[in-house]
């Protein structure tokens, strides 16, 4: 990445501070994978985004974006309207799921923290922690919920 990108990216979307080092986000604008442990948010606009290694970061996926997480996210993630995620590997922290957007844990997959749902939850694998929103939770053929509703 140039200079002069990091800079806009550093102006749009902040810095990150893991492990006391300013980082601007890693921006997604096409298809990509990452297959190695990153520190950092990552923030997708566009294309196909796959983790297969470990994020330990804020994950935000826009409009249209799918992401297959096959690896371990750690942090937060922020699925908006016309996103979808498939998970097999595991998601711990909060997600977020405004309506419109879509996450299904498959099988091997599992979701472990606080889950606000507005949009559309398929649970095949696992899901323990607290849920609140106004979405659909649906438990389908084998899947696990550990989960209590929040007091609103």
């Amino acid at each position: 990445m140039s200079d002069k990108e990091a800079l806009r990216q550093a102006d749009e979307y902040g810095l990150n501070i893991p492990g006391n080092r300013a980082l601007p986000r890693l921006v997604v604008t096409e298809d990509c994978t990452l297959t190695d442990a990153h520190e950092g948010d990552v923030h997708v606009e566009a294309g196909a985004f796959r983790l297969a290694g470990s994020l330990r970061g804020n994950l935000d996926l826009m409009c249209g974006v799918q992401a297959f997480l096959s690896g371990t996210q750690r942090g937060n993630v922020a699925v908006a309207k016309g996103a979808t995620v498939v998970v097999t590997g595991a998601i711990q922290g909060r997600t977020q799921v405004a309506s419109g957007g879509v996450v299904i844990v498959e099988a091997t997959g599992r979701i472990l923290g606080f889950l606000v749902n507005d949009g559309e939850v398929v649970i095949r694998g696992m899901f323990g922690g607290y849920y609140a929103g106004s979405g659909k939770l649906r438990l389908e053929c084998d899947g696990l919920s550990r989960s209590r509703k929040a007091i609103q």
